[in-house]
């Protein structure tokens, strides 16, 4: 979760719908900024699904956020391909803008650094 300066804590409910309605696995980074929802998708989902998959997510994951405590969330959506180069913003978009303010180089980074740090994204199975 990304937190804007106000830490809107309202946010969590779509966070936990999201999760209850198996939505939330394809997801890196979520924001809210400014009353809006920012959902950063993994490179490695964007890439194996169709673009129709993909549209059905988005509409799953925007009624969610549409309906959540009588608040509505505008939603929009990216792709942290990590697999770029640091810096170029080629993460799927302009999305650093809703997720962060500042220029979207500083905030590639950014997102790089709390990737790594974290181990984000998928891992293989352990039994």
């Amino acid at each position: 979760m990304i937190w804007d300066e106000d830490h809107d804590e309202r946010v969590i409910g779509v966070i936990e719908r999201l999760y209850m309605s198996g939505l939330l696995f394809p997801v890196l980074f979520i924001g809210e900024r400014k009353g809006s929802l920012t959902v950063v998708l993994s490179e490695i989902y964007a890439c194996t699904v169709t673009p129709a998959e993909r549209q059905a997510y988005e509409a799953r994951v925007k009624d969610i956020a549409a309906a959540v405590d009588e608040d509505y969330w505008p939603t929009e959506f990216g792709v942290f391909d990590v697999r770029s180069q640091p810096g170029t913003t080629a993460t799927g978009g302009d999305y650093q803008g809703m997720l962060i303010q500042g220029a979207s180089e500083k905030t590639d980074i950014y997102l790089r650094n709390i990737y790594n740090l974290w181990k984000l994204g998928q891992k293989p199975y352990k039994a």
